[in-house]
């Protein structure tokens, strides 16, 4: 039979337990609250990203594509922007015409060069139907992308330091 200074060592090994049983607890539930502190703040911060986003996707950025045209022949500025809308209009359909917002902002005949605005998610698709063109009228053409800028200032800037 156990004395009673053993019991009362387990006891107290028994007591000493379930103390740090709860003080673990409660330190796993302070981290359980900081966790979905930091999971409910993570929510809200996506939330904010995602009405940031539908900004940008209500107001879709441009981009200004630079090229030249060769050839050696005289391209009127009419000329050329019929035929690019006309090419992209084979290529993209006229829906993806009219997405594209494809227009020809500046053409310079004796430089033959110019700048085309795009909306940015058709980049891409306006550097390719460009590269299409093969025809203005009776010229045979090469339309030669030089390159693609977010705002229509530096866009001519590049074109200005062509010449």
């Amino acid at each position: 039979m156990p004395s009673i200074g053993m019991l009362e060592a387990m006891i107290g090994v028994v007591a000493l337990a379930a103390m740090i049983t709860s003080i673990y607890a409660l330190v796993e539930a302070r981290r359980a609250r900081k966790y979905l502190f930091y999971l409910l703040k993570a929510t809200s911060l996506q939330e904010r990203l995602a009405k940031s986003l539908a900004k940008v996707k209500e107001k879709p950025r441009k981009r200004y594509i630079v090229f030249r045209v060769e050839t050696s022949g005289k391209i009127d500025e009419k000329d050329l922007a019929k035929v690019i809308s006309e090419k992209f209009r084979t290529v993209l359909g006229e829906a993806g015409f009219t997405a594209s917002g494809a227009h020809l902002v500046y053409y310079d005949p004796v430089l033959r060069a110019g700048v085309l605005r795009v909306r940015s998610d058709y980049k891409y698709p306006a550097l390719a139907v460009l590269g299409m063109i093969r025809r203005i009228g009776d010229e045979r053409v090469r339309i030669i992308p030089l390159g693609t800028s977010g705002t229509l200032k530096s866009a001519l800037r590049r074109l200005k330091r062509i010449t």
